[in-house]
């Protein structure tokens, strides 16, 4: 969940961890401006890469390396392996420091946003997100989503 429209009131990176032939964690999100940083944290040299938006790709990475690419523009990525197909993961570089993950149940939570009116966008792996005109002008705002595949 991020409000789409908010001001940047910090940068926020993401770090990517390359374990056991798995990205950790699953979905990662920063905002524009922010840092990935790629850890390889295998026994071997690996990679990855993404052909979304303005497309990146780390290289071979050595064992134990870590590699760093600064995101300037907001969209959603999906993160590859050239060596092991199966490995996924999810970049989200949001245009606003307003964002927030669900917890298990769903529930999510966004603090301190400046009273106006925004675009509050949902997004999940694999569902079609949805985007809601949300209104804050006191202490609680409750907006809910159903996502469906």
């Amino acid at each position: 969940m991020f409000l789409e429209n908010a001001p940047i009131e910090k940068v926020v990176d993401a770090k990517l961890d390359d374990h056991k032939m798995t990205f950790f964690p699953f979905v990662s999100v920063m905002t524009v401006g922010g840092t990935l940083t790629y850890v390889n944290s295998e026994p071997f040299p690996d990679t990855a890469y993404s052909l979304s938006n303005e497309k990146c790709d780390f290289g071979m990475v050595e064992s134990h390396g870590i590699r760093k690419r600064k995101f300037p523009n907001a969209g959603n990525y999906t993160i590859l392996c050239r060596l092991h197909p199966n490995q996924l993961a999810f970049l989200i570089v949001t245009p606003s420091s307003y964002f927030a993950r669900t917890n298990k149940s769903g529930e999510y939570a966004l603090e301190n946003v400046p009273y106006g009116t925004y675009e509050l966008v949902a997004w999940a792996p694999r569902v079609k997100g949805d985007r809601r005109s949300v209104t804050v002008a006191g202490d609680e705002t409750v907006v809910n989503f159903e996502l469906k595949r």
